[in-house]
């Protein structure tokens, strides 16, 4: 009898320690985030205010670990206007123009729009940051989290990454009602490509 209390007690501490299906899925992500040295995407960025939306098209390159190359795609009008970070220095470029200028890193220019820099920042998740929703047959982690320079435009972002692979789908950044500001839409991400 004794040996049958010890076997059920032992069961019981293991199924116990077990982790959730979640906490599994935010360990992969994580350890994901810790392997990936560098990623390549455009995505459709949309500038939501109260009298109009107006959409972009961007092309990002991230190398870990502060290297950031942003380059408008379109409209036309601003077709190659690129920012570039390397550390605390910013090159911006404005092909119109045929300028270029390099400054120190300054908080107009934040990297809260590069999901790189998100996902440099993002060390620790635990349940209450993270929940899981389904799109067109399609699970997704969605992750909330607070921006570091939050202001009446910024204030809370999430993140829509794929579950199977961690490619990142969408993201919207709020403002502090709660309304949609940025909208933004990823194609062709892709993970250690340089």
């Amino acid at each position: 009898m004794k040996r049958i209390v010890a076997i059920v007690f032992s069961l019981l501490i293991l199924v116990s320690c077990r982790r959730s299906p979640l906490e599994n899925t935010i360990s992969r992500f994580q350890e994901k985030m810790d392997e990936f040295n560098n990623y390549t995407c455009t995505y459709t960025l949309i500038v939501n205010s109260k009298e109009k939306s107006t959409s972009y098209l961007i092309e990002e390159r991230f190398v870990k670990p502060d290297y950031i190359n942003i380059r408008i795609l379109e409209p036309k009008e601003s077709q190659g206007f690129t920012i570039t970070y390397e550390g605390n220095k910013v090159y911006i470029k404005h092909p119109s123009i045929e300028q270029s200028i390099s400054i120190e890193s300054i908080k107009i220019l934040n990297r809260n729009l590069s999901m790189g820099n998100i996902l440099e920042n993002i060390r620790v998740l635990d349940e209450s940051m993270v929940e899981m929703e389904e799109i067109e047959g399609e699970e997704y982690i969605v992750l909330t989290v607070g921006l570091g320079e939050k202001n009446k435009y910024r204030n809370t972002q999430k993140i829509w990454i794929k579950k199977k692979d961690f490619i990142p789908h969408k993201s919207n950044i709020f403002d502090e009602e709660g309304n949609i500001y940025l909208e933004i839409y990823y194609q062709n991400f892709q993970y250690d490509v340089l």
